[in-house]
């Protein structure tokens, strides 16, 4: 309610404060729970962005069994995966963008046709596939989830991909960057 979020973007905001606010608990634990045997030493030097009331509490969770239990249960889940993510910062979603600019790019220098009959005999030799990403990709995702566009893009985003997208942008903000 404090902020004027459209509902179009609702889903994408919430991933984000979701996701940096996931980030945010690593941090803390990293630098304020880790370095430490014990409580006292970590009550000793708690963040100086949290209340100490609000860290004991956060100790207290921490050393609660099944929040141990659960957090080793992720380490050895995590250790399982197969393909991580080595991109560095940059998503999926803006190497995709600039892969677009890229291609419209050889298209001015060396010409439709030749970028044509490029993709076209590349097409042929990957033709064995259905998906580019198999090689990538192998496991069976859930319903909705749709790798390497970025966060919060659906199937049904991208069944949309002529049309005009929903997103309004208010004409108070259109005004302030002109």
């Amino acid at each position: 309610e404090k902020y004027l979020v459209p509902e179009e973007g609702r889903k994408w905001v919430m991933e984000t404060v979701n996701y940096g606010w996931r980030i945010h608990k690593c941090r803390i634990k990293q630098k304020y729970y880790y370095p430490f045997d014990t409580d006292e030493e970590r009550l000793k030097e708690p963040p100086k962005t949290m209340p100490k009331t609000h860290f004991e509490d956060l100790l207290n969770y921490w050393n609660l069994t099944t929040t141990k239990e659960e957090s080793e249960k992720n380490k050895r889940n995590r250790q399982l995966l197969e393909d991580t993510h080595t991109m560095g910062p940059k998503s999926y979603a803006l190497l995709r963008h600039k892969l677009v600019i890229y291609v419209v790019m050889l298209i001015m220098l060396f010409g439709q046709e030749k970028m044509e009959a490029l993709v076209s005999q590349e097409d042929e030799e990957d033709s064995n596939t259905a998906d580019p990403y198999y090689e990538v990709i192998k496991k069976p995702e859930h319903d909705g989830r749709v790798r390497l566009f970025g966060k919060a893009v659906t199937k049904n985003d991208l069944k949309k991909k002529g049309k005009k997208s929903g997103y309004t942008i208010p004409e108070e903000f259109l005004q302030s960057i002109k």
